[in-house]
């Protein structure tokens, strides 16, 4: 069975163009993508405010969108 993780995007971001992987700065996203490698997921998504589901190698723009505000 392939483990896929899912990590949801956060406020704190670059604000500059950049990989989505590397967008995400706060300490939460980074705690959450070390956790992600150290099981050796299969998968790593991120979830996305405004770009939905993203690959973590996709570059993408800054935004000021959050998940709460999409409920």
């Amino acid at each position: 069975m392939k483990k896929i993780v899912l990590i949801s995007c956060v406020s704190k971001k670059l604000s500059y163009p950049a990989k989505a992987k590397d967008m995400y700065i706060s300490q939460l996203f980074k705690l959450n993508f070390n956790y992600a490698n150290f099981i050796k997921a299969d998968n790593i998504f991120i979830l996305s405010a405004k770009y939905g589901l993203l690959k973590l190698d996709k570059e993408i723009e800054p935004y000021n969108e959050t998940l709460n505000e999409n409920l």
